[in-house]
């Protein structure tokens, strides 16, 4: 997953954080939903 997170552009955390975001919204509405592909497809490949 650490993946996924260190190719989202930096610019979409940057603006959440001018808008006045915590760190934890950020992970939850930004990060969180961007990763997702590479939480879910693992469950699909090795089962």
């Amino acid at each position: 997953m650490s993946i996924f997170i260190s190719v989202i552009p930096k610019d979409y955390i940057e603006m959440a954080y001018i808008d006045g975001a915590s760190d934890f919204t950020v992970f939850l509405r930004i990060l969180l939903p961007l990763a997702m592909p590479g939480v879910i497809a693992p469950q699909y490949t090795y089962s």
